[in-house]
């Protein structure tokens, strides 16, 4: 083999190895959730609710590597699923009467117009509201802006952070 194609090898090799590593870190540490997706019942926009741990609901399928949590028409999804942990990559769709899905993007800001999946808040339980929620909004940024004041209860000790995947 050539200097030049060691050189090659391990300038690429090296990076790759280390992202792998720190990927298995992040599993083996329990920092690394299983992905999810989120599939919304269409045209469906505004807050979205999901209560998760929540006797007498379903458990969340999955589908391929995927956790799914269909949140139906009025924006609630309701899990006997203990809420995920960690880091975790999620992608959101679109559900029609027919089954199609049509992916949303996930937040980012400066699209104004373009409807969007956005990672709110989520908390954990406590004496007046004893299950794990986690709160999505469905719609542009402009609505979102507009809609703070219809966002569901905020208990005490909720975690207000918006993340943006």
């Amino acid at each position: 083999m050539r200097k030049a194609s060691k050189i090659i090898i391990a300038s690429v090799g090296f990076p790759a190895l280390v992202i792998i590593l720190y990927i298995a870190f992040l599993g083996i540490s329990g920092n690394f959730g299983r992905p999810i997706r989120y599939e919304i019942t269409a045209p469906y926009q505004g807050w979205v609710t999901v209560t998760y741990a929540k006797p007498g609901c379903p458990f969340l399928p999955y589908e391929g590597f995927f956790m799914v949590v269909r949140i139906d028409q009025s924006g609630n999804a309701c899990t006997n699923t203990p809420m995920p942990q960690g880091m975790q990559y999620a992608q959101y769709f679109y559900i029609d009467a027919n089954g199609k899905k049509t992916k949303i993007p996930s937040a980012s800001w400066g699209h104004k117009n373009m409807i969007q999946a956005w990672s709110i808040a989520s908390h954990i339980p406590e004496k007046v509201d004893p299950f794990f929620t986690e709160e999505l909004y469905i719609g542009t940024e402009e609505e979102l802006n507009k809609s703070w004041s219809q966002e569901p209860g905020i208990p005490s000790n909720r975690c207000k952070v918006i993340r943006c995947y």
